[in-house]
């Protein structure tokens, strides 16, 4: 169940040669061509789509059920493909081809993502394992794992900057950064930290396994206030040094989560609590997510 959208060759109403299909997925960041298939992934958002090249036009294709800024990061590499190719719209609700518009497959994945949104609220369809979370933060968390790569690009090799996660904690869904081994970070502010240490720290026996903690933030929170604090949605703190200060090594030698069972979840479990909320309240539906 998902949007799809064929797309035609101005004019003509072809297709592109398949040939030149082929070359431009496979020249594109974030694509993979399987088969007639050009696969989409974003490692740092969890996004994916894909396009179908096997029919007689090229057809984009998006899932239901997903947050809303699946559509949004989908839209821009349509505009970047049809702009490229010169191409027109064939929308599922109109009959002639169109000109090919953002906000017209946004507007689109809206109206059929409710009845995906239907689909997971009501337990008679075995949709199970979702969560929701408040539309504002997911897209500000979006925002800054599509950002990653500029800034890790802009800040260098030597600071790293994490994508924000999400993680089951103890029943919870929290945001969450990892951090390995007290290196320079440019630290959002997330519900927990997920330390790794892989070295042999004090205390600790050599060639062990890397343990892996989720912290609250709120016990970095303190040492992370002395340093620079850039706001944002999410704002995040400049964390850099050439060695990690004595604060910061306490920190990873002593931090501990008693009791703290997680793992992680994905981006397409997650959806946006606010439409959840209006969809359940229409369909008489008792929330069944998290």
């Amino acid at each position: 169940m998902g949007y799809d959208l064929t797309l035609h060759l101005r004019g003509s109403g072809e297709a592109p040669p398949i040939e030149d299909l082929h070359e431009y997925f496979e020249n594109r960041r974030n694509f993979r061509m399987d088969g007639f298939t050009a696969q989409y992934l974003n490692e740092d958002t969890g996004v994916y789509f894909w396009f179908d090249l096997g029919e007689d036009h090229p057809r984009f294709q998006l899932s239901h059920a997903r947050a809303r800024v699946f559509a949004v990061e989908a839209a821009d590499e349509v505009r970047s493909f049809v702009q490229h190719f010169d191409l027109v719209c064939a929308w599922p609700s109109a009959g002639l081809p169109t000109e090919f518009t953002p906000a017209g497959v946004l507007a689109g994945y809206d109206a059929g993502n409710r009845t995906g949104y239907r689909m997971a609220a009501d337990p008679s369809t075995g949709f199970q394992g979702w969560f929701t979370r408040p539309s504002t933060a997911i897209a500000a968390e979006w925002r800054w794992n599509f950002e990653r790569v500029t800034m890790q690009e802009r800040v260098g090799e030597s600071v790293f900057v994490p994508k924000i996660s999400y993680f089951l904690v103890n029943g919870r869904l929290c945001s969450g950064a990892v951090w390995s081994d007290a290196i320079p970070v440019a630290m959002p502010v997330v519900d927990c930290v997920v330390i790794v240490r892989e070295r042999a720290w004090p205390m600790r026996l050599i060639k062990r396994e890397p343990e892996i903690l989720a912290v609250p933030f709120v016990q970095l929170e303190a040492i992370a206030s002395h340093y620079r604090f850039v706001p944002g949605e999410p704002g995040h703190y400049q964390m850099y040094w050439d060695s990690p200060p004595l604060a910061v090594v306490e920190f990873f030698r002593s931090a501990t989560s008693p009791d703290a069972a997680f793992e992680a979840v994905s981006a397409d479990r997650i959806l946006d609590q606010e439409t959840m909320d209006e969809v359940c309240a229409e369909a008489g539906l008792q929330r069944e997510g998290r």
